[in-house]
């Protein structure tokens, strides 16, 4: 019985690695789309987020869900 408890515990850490990891990927894979010269949207898992390029610097409307989207969606921002 101890043996099957430890692969079963085995099992269940890979299974949750695998999630984890699958997890973070959807949340920070962004893409975006030019609507006009100065007008973009970023998509990704959570929602689209607005990003005006000015001479004053940019503005970014939203910052889906998570922190690590938020900064991520900083750097593409900045990028654009």
């Amino acid at each position: 019985m101890g043996r099957f408890l430890r692969r079963l515990g085995f099992v269940m850490l890979i299974a949750v690695a695998l999630l984890a990891g699958y997890t973070y990927n959807r949340l920070t894979h962004l893409g975006y789309d030019r609507l006009t010269e100065d007008v973009f949207v970023i998509y990704g898992q959570g929602g689209n987020v607005g990003v005006l390029r000015t001479d004053a610097g940019t503005l970014v409307v939203d910052s889906m869900l998570m922190p690590v989207q938020g900064q991520k969606i900083r750097e593409l921002a900045e990028k654009l």
